[in-house]
């Protein structure tokens, strides 16, 4: 196997095929209405479904895809041999060899064997997914890739580290384009469009550090958000005098590099806040606690400074 070299910074980046000039990109293909199955795919133009996580980890990568928030991963099976690259919750590690360093090129193999990532190159309209194959020599093959960088990790301390700065912002629900609010009960949270009759404006909330958490406090108030019902499927988001500690993950915006979008955990929990009825952007839509199985956008909200 070729040697890793140094150089190939954390970041979010386009794989494109050297050989057919395509984009590795995601198909959802649905199980049913609701569960969206990604698979990896080649797309012939660029776009939010090409783009990549790559995170160094000991000497290999896991390769995350940022729309859907999976990871490039082995099939289950006992041989791996023309075996289609799939996308997980459980990522892979892969080993990146660079074929020209000037140009990005690279090889993806498994990590303990010679097989890599190679690819057909499509006919129009198909959808090709790439697979495992054994290495093959030469710089411009079926198993060569180009990593176009967008931004790496090293820009930001705070995101790489998965940390937002103490402040005031807004919270946009990045399905329906409502702000959360509090809810006309005065103790729950709800998700209103700007200039709806119980919101004249959107509301702010103080996000600020506690321990590796975060509490958020409804600006010029004492009241923090929490959970009072309980926790579990369906509860509703609450407000307090007493703060509690939220874990938050923030997530690469594939649009807009300074744009931050987050999700907002119960402190040691999978469980995040959801937006009813999928992100429906109905006013006073109720905010409920959700166990995190796929990447919804009713999950994701944007701060907004």
């Amino acid at each position: 196997m070729v040697a890793l070299p140094p150089g190939i910074p954390d970041g979010m980046y386009d794989i494109k095929h050297s050989v057919s000039n395509y984009f590795l990109g995601s198909a959802a293909i649905r199980l049913c209405d609701t569960h969206p199955n990604y698979q990896p795919v080649l797309e012939y133009f660029p776009g939010t479904r090409t783009k990549w996580q790559i995170t160094g980890i000991g000497e290999g990568f896991i390769v995350k895809h940022v729309q859907s928030g999976l990871y490039c991963s082995l099939p289950e099976g006992k041989t791996f041999l023309k075996a289609p690259v799939v996308l997980n919750t459980t990522p892979t590690v892969w080993n990146m060899a660079y074929l020209d360093e000037k140009m990005k090129t690279v090889r993806i193999f498994w990590s303990i064997s010679q097989l890599c990532w190679e690819s057909d190159v499509p006919a129009w309209g198909e959808q090709v997914r790439p697979r495992l194959s054994k290495f093959e020599g030469g710089e411009q093959t079926s198993s060569s890739w180009q990593l176009i960088c967008h931004r790496t990790n090293a820009h930001n301390d705070d995101r790489q580290l998965n940390r937002i700065p103490q402040g005031v912002y807004g919270l946009q629900n990045k399905a329906s384009l409502t702000y959360v609010s509090l809810s006309q009960d005065e103790r729950t949270l709800g998700c209103w469009p700007s200039g709806a009759t119980h919101l004249s404006e959107p509301k702010m909330w103080e996000i600020t550090p506690l321990g590796a958490g975060y509490t958020i406090k409804l600006h010029n108030t004492d009241r923090y958000c929490t959970l009072k019902e309980g926790i579990s499927n369906g509860c509703n988001i609450s407000v307090s005098h007493i703060p509690a500690a939220w874990k938050i993950d923030v997530l690469d915006s594939p649009l807009n590099s300074d744009a931050i979008y987050i999700q907002v955990f119960w402190a040691d929990t999978e469980m995040t806040w959801d937006l009813s009825g999928y992100g429906k952007d109905t006013p006073g839509n109720p905010i409920y606690i959700r166990k995190n199985k796929d990447y919804q956008e009713c999950r994701v909200f944007k701060l907004v400074a």
